[in-house]
């Protein structure tokens, strides 16, 4: 917006060199700041997704073990009714 204003009004000071400068000065100052917020932002959306991406990833494979561990355990009781008591403490 301030530079189309600077656009209308540039006709008006004959583009002096002065009013260039300042408008320059202006538009680099805003746009530092502005780049740095972008990215704050968007560095923190990445951060929040990937939080629950991480939990259901861990839920999964704690799903996954616990589930490999049962079977292992119900073979194990099978095959050998000592051997299982050794096991079961390992699955809580």
């Amino acid at each position: 917006m301030l530079n189309c204003l600077w656009a209308f009004t540039d006709l008006w000071f004959h583009c002096n060199d002065i009013w260039q400068l300042i408008i320059n000065t202006s538009t680099t100052i805003t746009t530092s700041p502005m780049a740095f917020l972008i990215q704050n932002t968007q560095s923190r959306c990445r951060a929040m997704n990937k939080r629950p991406d991480q939990s259901a990833n861990s839920f999964s494979f704690h799903y996954l073990w616990r589930f490999s561990c049962i079977q292992t355990y119900s073979f194990i009781s099978m095959a050998n009714g000592a051997r299982a008591a050794m096991v079961a403490p390992f699955l809580l």
